[in-house]
């Protein structure tokens, strides 16, 4: 190979999928000043997985879509990851009462290990992790099609 084309050669990266997509399995992240892993947290066979940025606008009005998303679909399973600190987690997981659960993952950690690079994120996962769905989930509507994949599992809970 000849100096000029070992050059060229070296400017391209070999393409690299910059995010999950349907019928990929989530990773089994440990979860940020816990003992979990994000499959511990799958209940009713199904996780709606959300990832929000606190220095997001978009994930502002997410939160404010969730909230009342959740309050109509109480069945639903959703966790909430965001880039907050201990005591920021404790306040939302006091507001939420159970109707989703807040937990701690720095924005490095969601870039680098789950791919994550745009919020909000959100991913429908079934009870192994696979992604059903994976959209962004600033909208009530994108909340329906999130769940869509959902809708046989949510009437048995």
């Amino acid at each position: 190979m000849n100096t000029q084309t070992s050059m060229i050669d070296s400017l391209f990266k070999p393409p690299r999928n910059f995010s999950p997509e349907v019928g990929d399995y989530l990773s089994n992240f440990d979860i940020d000043n816990s003992d979990w892993k994000l499959l511990d947290l799958i209940r009713n066979e199904h996780i709606l997985a959300v990832f929000l940025s606190m220095e997001c606008k978009a994930c502002e009005v997410a939160m404010e879509v969730i909230d009342d998303y959740i309050n109509q679909h109480s069945n639903l399973n959703v966790v909430i990851f965001m880039n907050v600190d201990a005591n920021t987690v404790k306040e939302l997981n006091s507001y939420f009462q159970n109707r989703a659960r807040v937990f701690s993952l720095s924005k490095q950690r969601m870039k680098e290990e789950l791919l994550i690079f745009n919020y909000p994120k959100a991913f429908t996962l079934n009870k192994f992790g696979q992604i059903l769905k994976a959209e962004n989930c600033g909208a009530d509507f994108m909340l329906d099609i999130l769940t869509q994949p959902l809708r046989k599992i949510l009437l048995n809970y």
